[in-house]
């Protein structure tokens, strides 16, 4: 695993946690260390999107927040991120944007944060997957 993976997997990790501030530190070091090729800046423009979503007190623009995620699902979501990623139909910004997507997806199937909410909400039983 590179240094940015690593990286990416602390801030995804982080997001999901809701620890926004140390999240945006994790994103300014990574601006840092990155070049600015097109695949960069499109993986980074993710990475600050998903960080403004997740600020926002409104979850209606949330994907990931106002889906019933299982397994399942991520794993459909992450392999239509990483067909996207590696298109001829897309320039290197969008595809470095659907990479960023596909590491996110990624850390969302070990994470699976939706089993912590189950948990909370007393639903000791999760559905399927």
């Amino acid at each position: 695993m590179t240094a940015k993976n690593d990286e990416s997997s602390r801030f995804f990790r982080l997001l999901l946690e809701k620890k926004l501030i140390d999240a945006e530190k994790n994103l300014e070091q990574m601006k840092e260390h990155l070049d600015k090729s097109q695949s960069n800046v499109g993986y980074l423009k993710a990475l600050e999107g998903l960080l403004l979503t997740y600020r926002s007190s409104d979850d209606e623009y949330l994907y990931f927040n106002r889906t019933d995620l299982t397994v399942k699902l991520v794993g459909e979501l992450r392999r239509d991120f990483k067909m996207q990623s590696t298109s001829e139909l897309h320039d290197e910004y969008d595809k470095g944007y659907f990479k960023a997507m596909v590491e996110f997806t990624r850390v969302l199937e070990k994470v699976r944060p939706w089993s912590t909410k189950l948990a909370k909400s007393g639903n000791a039983k999760p559905a399927p997957d």
